[in-house]
């Protein structure tokens, strides 16, 4: 929402609001589907995610996600019709992530590279479709990489300097120590009677705003939000 820099998509977000949810009545009004009591919402749902993810943000083919759509909700005996229209209907709904689209398509084929919004620079290889393809992902995979490497970097330093991780790994592991980060969470362990002080560390420094470019040159800011659970 916040690379494309679209004005609804960002709405959605900053409303607590789920984009999959958002889109199924707006994409698949044609088969009635308009809430979450009609019997065709589930697989509409995941059909919807199946062309937010695989074609906007993945850059697939209409035939290839058209496919992928069949296979996750067949009960909606989806079309290849009914595809081209909930394309134009997606580009209807948010304009500015369509131009979006289409800019970094051309961008990417011309110049064979793509950068994220915090400046790293991905030299693009293959045909016109691979790269397209490459240059559609890297912006948000890339950017939510930095986003929590970042974080991580903010919650070690922290700890270090409230005495409640070494700075180098000590055995035997008395103080709190990363165990892992998977795309967006950080798994610590933490010794019992530490938790009442690391957990708002790591809350305060991973929800911090964060601050970037998008393509037409305007500020964004983004405010994460964290389950402390």
């Amino acid at each position: 929402a916040y690379i494309t820099g679209d004005p609804k998509l960002i709405q959605i977000v900053e409303t607590g609001k789920n984009v999959h949810d958002v889109n199924v009545p707006l994409l698949f009004s044609d088969q009635g589907v308009l809430g979450s009591s009609h019997p065709l919402w589930k697989p509409a749902r995941r059909a919807a995610k199946a062309y937010q993810f695989g074609r906007r943000q993945y850059g697939g083919g209409k035939q290839e996600v058209h496919r992928n759509m069949i296979a996750d909700a067949p009960e909606l005996e989806f079309t290849m019709k009914q595809f081209d229209r909930v394309e134009a209907m997606y580009n209807e709904m948010y304009p500015v992530a369509a131009e979006w689209d289409r800019y970094i398509r051309e961008y990417a084929r011309k110049r064979r590279r793509v950068e994220s919004p915090f400046g790293r620079v991905r030299l693009l290889n293959g045909n016109d479709r691979d790269i397209e393809k490459q240059a559609l992902n890297m912006g948000s995979q890339s950017a939510a990489a930095t986003v929590m490497n970042k974080a991580q970097l903010r919650v070690e330093k922290r700890l270090i300097e409230a005495g409640l991780m070494e700075p180098e790994l000590v055995l035997p592991v008395t103080k709190t120590e990363t165990i892992l980060q998977i795309h967006d969470q950080l798994i610590t362990e933490t010794p019992i009677k530490d938790v009442p002080r690391v957990v708002p560390i790591m809350i305060e420094e991973m929800t911090r705003p964060v601050q970037f470019t998008n393509w037409r040159g305007q500020g964004c800011t983004i405010h994460p939000k964290v389950d402390p659970e």
